[in-house]
């Protein structure tokens, strides 16, 4: 009798178990549902903390990671050109299913990189990559919002006044900012003599910044666009010890000097935070190149929402006039040349 008892508790108890076991199983079924997605985002090699682009997309990145429970971010800063396509290659060989190269200068890595790793889907922002199944490039025209800034440039400073324009590395996407700002200035009167053009040869420099910015005042600019990265951030402390105009660039940088007046805009943090999230709701990228100007609101022209703490007025005919610009450029009525054409 006590051994038919054993038994009875002993099946009793699988029963139990195996219950417990099938239960497990539906519930993995179920979480599984959501797919996992792993994102990788590699700097350019400027890195984090730049207060421009690298630091507009990683923004982005977060964002996207916070609001999306099933995504995964790992962020890579390469720190010199040479380890470029070995931080794109680790981030494919870790499993990442989407990686986003954040500059230009990765284009040579992600042409390598996508190659070994069909099924791993890369975008590039800023990249010129049309011809691979799994690599999307992102381009902003620059120059349209940099023709707007160029004009406001001008008109801001006026007549008889000269405008600096300040780049980083001498690279085709920032001649593509520099030919905008000329041509911009041209449009409302200014000549290519008034606007003053200066490379810092880096990204990441701001005492570079600072001392090009005073040598563009020194030489007659009152008013000075900046297309440099970090070393934006000496050519607003200029601004601020000498008094000059400054305007930026990236997201608007409005947070780091109120001697910004106006901001080129790049809404990069926006696209990448847009691409994340059509790709982790399952939506498929398209390959190629795929364009943003101020008619897709990848670029913009913005003015400080400080201006009035600030005590600075932008006469309402400037105002009127760079909108006028503006939606001359949205319908096509002017088209504005890179540097390329």
């Amino acid at each position: 009798m006590k051994k038919r008892v054993m038994v009875l508790l002993f099946v009793s108890f699988m029963i139990f178990v195996t219950g417990c076991t099938n239960n497990n199983n539906d519930n993995g079924s179920n979480e599984s549902d959501t797919k996992s997605v792993r994102v990788g985002f590699v700097t350019s090699e400027t890195g984090l903390g730049d207060q421009a682009f690298n630091d507009a997309i990683h923004s982005g990145t977060k964002k996207a990671e916070t609001a999306l429970d099933n995504v995964k971010l790992t962020v890579i800063e390469p720190g010199d050109a040479a380890k470029l396509e070995t931080s794109v290659r680790s981030l494919a060989r870790e499993g990442n299913d989407l990686i986003i190269a954040g500059a230009a200068s990765l284009g040579d890595a992600v042409l390598v990189v996508a190659k070994e790793f069909p099924d791993t889907f890369f975008v590039i922002i800023d990249g010129d990559i049309d011809d691979y199944d799994n690599v999307q490039s992102i381009k902003a025209n620059e120059e349209e919002a940099a023709y707007l800034t160029g004009a406001f440039a001008q008109l801001y400073a006026g007549e008889g006044n000269k405008i600096g324009f300040i780049g980083g590395m001498d690279i085709a996407v920032i001649k593509k900012f520099e030919v905008g700002f000329v041509e911009g200035a041209k449009a409302v009167g200014g000549t290519e003599a008034d606007v003053l053009v200066s490379y810092t040869g880096v990204f990441n420099d701001p005492a570079l910044g600072k001392q090009t910015a005073e040598a563009q005042h020194s030489n007659g600019a009152t008013v000075i666009f900046a297309a440099a990265g970090a070393c934006n951030l000496g050519m607003f402390e200029a601004a601020e010890n000498i008094g000059f105009t400054a305007l930026g660039a990236a997201t608007g940088q409005f947070d780091k000097s109120d001697a910004i007046v106006a901001s080129h805009v790049k809404s990069v943090d926006d696209l990448a935070e847009s691409v994340i999230t059509r790709f982790a709701n399952g939506e498929k990228l398209t390959n190629g190149i795929v364009k943003y100007g101020l008619k897709e609101m990848g670029v913009d022209f913005r003015y400080n929402p400080q201006n009035p703490e600030n005590n600075i007025e932008i006469p309402q005919e400037i105002i009127d006039k760079i909108e006028a610009l503006k939606q001359q450029i949205i319908n096509g009525d002017i088209n504005v040349a890179s540097f390329i054409e």
